[in-house]
């Protein structure tokens, strides 16, 4: 929808009068305002530009004008889900596991941090009838007997009820929150969500503490960036955050109705001062702007008739610096990203495809380039992020989109040029007509290892497909392997082997679908798989174990698995969840004798799988299922389950307590602590 652009107009009205009077001249008119001409508030893919603050300005309070109007408002105006935040540094040879990572070199933030001697817990907030408890870190210190005691509580002071993250770099842990406000429907209707100044304010905190002396943990630093929280990442003493901004502003008429409103809303606006609607930075507690007008980035194409209200912040911060912060600032969206040592990459679902933008991490922190490529990030796998990978400058993303004939899955290489990021290969493609996956199957798990590509699809039967990028520009579908259920995580070993993480399946009858009847696939529990694709052409499933009615959380996260390799011998842990019918007694307050009933109760356990991967010898075992007691009167979910391998020892996190055993069959529980 676009309105009539603003014009002054000044009209001159002549009239006569008989005899010799003179011609009288009439006190010209003041000039009629109309609507401005403004398009719909969008983000515009490509290339991103640094402009005047003028054009800055215009940029932004035109998108702001243009929600208010109700011109076209996107649905990127709106908060995007807090991703499932990411892995650690890799499994590596060492004493005891550490935070699960898609790249090496590239911390994720997660819900323990382990050093070998205390191990750190962000706390669950529990509700106790009346408040919600406030975020806290639990500091357990490990005794000799490998038994826990707890050393520390440290309250974390934020204006966030949850943590999504902590990461532990040298004697330095540093606690990320962010949060969501609780609106009404009126609320949300408004002209925007989060104010700075007043009205909704989200922000993103992070809270640097001293932990040399665990148990006299104190805080060192603050640092709170408004905004939501889209990614963190930390490689060596910087951490990384990407925050998402909408500028708030009161206007005069937060619902026009007429033109007359929607000039007086522009109007209003131009006397806003930019100070108003740029995000602010606090260091403790000392407020300062993020990025001056000039120094942001606004989309080559856009014109004086666009505008979009959305920021894209991009904070890096030396956590052993304070005052060492910096960030880039950009109009535009981004709702996935992937990080590798070299290049941050934030990607955007648009109506047509996907918009990505590079940002430089290795030789200097700024902005280096803008692509796009067609199809989706989302679909039944998890962990969308996993979808992404940058190898010796090339970045390769699988992509899918929904056609009248079902999903199609292609997978796009692009490499930078100058300040583009240009698509160099492509799969299928005329030489490789190929499809990735047969008709109708979605993808359910993707992982990029070194020069190959594993992609796993799935409708009745899992294929798993390995295409080989040795040539970055001639990809190709090596081999493709066919087995029951699927995988939803992909998880590289060394000598050609991959574990699978996800559920089987069994083709059950449709009811009432006569003497032959229809079958549809229907998952039965976990299911975790040891393939061989040393020979690409040819991968196979060496061995499998499944578990009946069950689920783990490492489908959709993979921060929940533990791997502990000791040369190519590998620990495994994973939690499991399982509802089981259970008896219980309750009382019946007649003085009767308590009466027994069967109710549904959570289950939860944490499987220990021994993996060896010498080359040639690739064998999988179960070691043990650790289970620990519920509490019958709370529900404690199990999707933020954690674990930590210890030599020959396992600690199990589940909700706010540790339970301790040995890394062998049947050895006895501890705990909890």
């Amino acid at each position: 929808m676009r309105h009539s652009l603003a014009l002054w107009v000044s009209l001159s009205l002549l009239s006569a009068c008989g005899g010799s009077d003179p011609v009288a001249t009439p006190e010209p008119e003041p000039p009629v305002p109309t609507v401005p001409e403004i398009n719909s508030a969008q983000a515009i893919p490509g290339k991103l530009v640094q402009s005047s603050a003028a054009s800055f300005e215009r940029y932004l309070k035109n998108g702001i004008y243009s929600r208010s109007a109700g011109n076209g408002v996107d649905s990127t105006d709106n908060p995007p889900p807090v991703p499932t935040l990411e892995f650690g540094e890799g499994s590596g040879d060492r004493s005891f596991s550490q935070t699960n990572t898609a790249e090496a070199g590239v911390d994720e933030a997660d819900r323990i941090e382990y050093n070998g001697d205390f191990l750190f817990i962000a706390t669950q907030p529990v509700w106790n009838g009346t408040q919600m408890s406030s975020p806290g870190v639990r500091v357990m210190q490990r005794n000799a007997d490998f038994s826990m005691s707890q050393v520390n509580d440290i309250a974390v002071e934020s204006d966030n009820a949850n943590i999504n993250g902590m990461y532990l770099y040298q004697d330095n842990l540093s606690v990320v929150s962010s949060g969501y406000p609780f609106m009404t429907l009126m609320d949300i209707a408004t002209t925007s969500l989060f104010a700075p100044h007043g009205g909704w304010r989200n922000s993103v905190e992070v809270n640097f503490f001293d932990v040399s002396t665990p148990a006299e943990a104190s805080e060192i630093n603050e640092i709170s960036v408004d905004g939501w929280l889209v990614a963190s990442r930390r490689i060596g003493q910087y951490v990384y955050l990407v925050t998402a901004y909408n500028p708030y502003v009161e206007l005069p008429h937060p619902y026009p109705e007429d033109d007359a409103q929607r000039i007086a809303n522009y109007q209003y606006l131009q006397s806003v001062a930019m100070t108003d609607l740029m995000p602010d930075i606090r260091v403790n507690g000392v407020a300062s702007e993020m990025n001056a007008p000039e120094d942001c980035y606004i989309p080559e194409q856009a014109t004086e008739a666009d505008g979009y209200a959305n920021l894209i912040t991009v904070t890096r911060i030396n956590v052993n610096q304070s005052q060492d912060v910096q960030s880039i600032c950009m109009s535009t969206y981004a709702d996935i990203s992937y990080m590798s040592t070299e290049s941050l990459y934030l990607a955007a679902h648009l109506d047509d495809g996907m918009a990505l933008h590079k940002i430089d991490v290795a030789e200097q922190f700024s902005y280096a380039a803008s692509g796009e490529v067609s199809g989706y990030l989302w679909g039944r796998d998890g962990t969308p992020q996993l979808r992404m990978s940058e190898a010796d400058g090339y970045f390769r993303i699988v992509t899918s989109q929904w056609t009248d004939e079902g999903p199609v899955h292609q997978l796009s290489v692009l490499q930078q040029d100058a300040d583009a990021l240009q698509l160099v290969a492509q799969l299928p493609n005329d030489e490789q007509p190929e499809a990735i996956g047969k008709p109708n199957e979605d993808i359910y798990a993707v992982r990029f290892i070194q020069d190959r590509a594993y992609i796993v699809t799935f409708e009745r039967i899992d294929p798993l497909y390995v295409i080989d990028l040795s040539s970055p520009t001639a990809p190709f579908v090596a081999g493709a392997l066919e087995v029951p259920g699927f995988s939803s995580y992909l998880h590289p070993l060394d000598n050609g082997y991959l574990l699978g993480v996800g559920q089987d399946v069994e083709e059950m009858d449709l009811p009432g679908t006569g003497e032959t009847p229809r079958t549809i696939p229907v998952t039965t529990g976990v299911k975790v798989s040891l393939f061989d694709v040393s020979d690409p052409a040819n991968p196979t499933e060496l061995s499998s174990v499944s578990f009946e009615d069950t689920y783990t959380p490492v489908e959709y996260d993979y921060k929940a698995l533990s791997v502990l390799q000791t040369g190519s011998q590998y620990q495994f842990a994973m939690p499991l969840e399982a509802w089981l019918e259970t008896e219980v007694e309750g009382d019946t307050g007649s003085g009767d004798e308590a009466e027994t009933t069967t109710i549904w109760m959570p289950h939860n356990s944490l499987l220990m799988l021994d993996v060896n991967a010498n080359s040639g010898a690739g064998d999988m075992q179960v070691v043990n299922r650790m289970t620990v007691e519920n509490d019958p009167e709370a529900y404690v979910w199990s999707g933020e389950d954690r674990s930590v391998i210890h030599g020959e020892n396992v600690f199990y996190v589940h909700g706010n307590q540790v339970w301790h055993s040995l890394w062998a069959d049947s050895a006895e529980v501890t705990g909890p602590y």
